[in-house]
């Protein structure tokens, strides 16, 4: 005991640990965007079949590594479990270089029992990513205030993740202001931090202007796409705070307040600034998704640490052993819950894959990227307008069309009485899970 005392870093590290790795699962469905993801990885590293420009390069890349060193479908699964546990421990080293140790253990406490945290722990998705870097180049600029050289590596890992997640970007400028606010901004470091930016940014944009003649090309696509998806209203994100904190909003609240309070001192001004920005940037953008919550998470849980551990620290030394027990069957019931809430042993819909199996030549699908991936085929969307379909499917030498009961675009990819309807093509094969109705149809060979 007294070693984990004189290392509780170790003790962090191993309860995050254990608290994802019971997430991992190889047989779980793949979602959309971390079927994009893994083909982009497969892409990088010369699996050159289905890529998307508009993506950013670094989740990919930290994917396309773990491939090469010899992870198959399944261990790769592991990556993200990897990633959260890093952004559990980062948390703890955040918290505790801002405001000590206590602060330190609940931030990780909290963290690792948020139920939007847990629930996308194992997908491939990018916001956890972002997350960890941010928090890393934000353990760095605290250190930097102290220590100067520190600043580069907050520069370095502010600039990575705007390339694991593009909005992710803003704690750049934050970070020059918060310099210039403590007085800590001069020639060389805005020089030398210049550089860092473009040795990391140059390569990605140079690869879009060498394939796509487009220096801007990834940018200008991921910003066109979210434009043409649904909007939600301002408060989109108050109305669904319980599913972003669940219980442990019961435990930031009084923090926040707290927190709120201590506005004008400097250890708290870095955190303020950037959570300011950020669900700013996010309420008033458009297009919303509890998810993009995630990188924005740890720094509201930090926040309220300092309080919460203030708090604790009076109830143990209080009650001492009578405490501890409380807030350890606290923290274990609450893990559960969380565990129950996000639902790790449901439904497992497997005829997205099965669907995708034994295709050949250019297929066309209402799940494109995960069709890729299951079926290491060439893929293409469906048009938009049925009526264009013949001409199409000659133009581009479809062979394949995969269709479901259930596909939000295009509007007709879900009728199969259109379907049928269509004499130049011929039923495949049917495909039917726990979760919907899949069909496969084949290009006729006389077409």
């Amino acid at each position: 005991m007294d070693f984990f005392k004189k290392n509780t870093w170790m003790l962090v590290l191993l309860f995050a640990f254990l608290s994802r790795i019971f997430l991992f699962n190889p047989q779980k469905i793949v979602m959309w965007d971390a079927a994009v993801y893994l083909m982009n990885a497969k892409w990088f590293i010369g699996q050159q079949i289905y890529f998307e420009i508009l993506r950013p390069p670094a989740f990919p890349l930290i994917l396309g590594f773990f491939y090469k060193i010899g992870f198959n479908e399944a261990l790769i699964q592991l990556v993200p479990i990897i990633l959260s546990v890093l952004s559990i421990f980062v948390v703890y080293l955040l918290a505790k270089e801002v405001f000590g140790k206590p602060a330190g253990l609940i931030s990780a406490l909290l963290l690792m029992l948020n139920p939007l945290h847990l629930y996308w722990s194992p997908q491939q998705y990018t916001e956890i990513t972002a997350m960890l870097f941010m928090m890393l180049s934000m353990l760095f600029l605290y250190k930097g205030l102290k220590e100067g050289k520190y600043i580069y590596l907050s520069v370095f890992f502010g600039t990575v993740a705007f390339l694991t997640r593009y909005p992710c970007g803003m704690i750049l400028p934050i970070i020059f202001a918060v310099l210039i606010i403590n007085k800590k901004i001069t020639l060389k470091n805005v020089l030398i931090s210049a550089l860092i930016v473009t040795a990391l940014v140059l390569p990605w944009l140079a690869y879009n202007q060498i394939y796509y003649n487009d220096w801007f090309r990834s940018l200008n696509e991921s910003q066109y796409w979210v434009s043409l998806a649904p909007s939600e209203p301002i408060y989109y994100y108050i109305m669904h705070l319980p599913e972003t904190f669940s219980l442990t909003l019961i435990f930031l609240v009084p923090g926040i307040i707290f927190a709120l309070r201590m506005f004008k001192e400097k250890s708290y001004l870095p955190l303020f600034i950037f959570i300011i920005v950020f669900l700013a940037y996010f309420t008033y953008f458009a297009h919303k998704e509890i998810r993009y919550l995630l990188p924005v998470l740890p720094f509201i849980i930090i926040l309220a640490s300092k309080w919460l551990a203030d708090s604790t620290g009076k109830l143990i030394s209080k009650y001492r052993s009578k405490a501890i027990v409380i807030i350890l069957a606290g923290a274990v019931a609450l893990y559960v819950s969380q565990f129950l809430y996000v639902g790790f042993w449901g439904v497992n819909c497997t005829g997205i894959n099965e669907s995708a199996q034994g295709l050949d030549g250019i297929v066309a699908s209402v799940y494109w990227p995960q069709t890729a991936y299951y079926g290491s085929v060439q893929v293409r969307a469906m048009p938009g307008e049925k009526d264009d379909m013949y001409a199409w499917i000659t133009d581009y030498n479809i062979t394949y069309f995969v269709v479901s009961e259930y596909a939000s675009w295009p509007p007709y990819g879900n009728d199969f009485a259109f379907w049928d309807s269509l004499t130049y093509l011929e039923l495949y094969k049917k495909v039917n899970d726990n979760c919907l109705e899949y069909r496969v149809y084949q290009v006729k060979k006389n077409i």
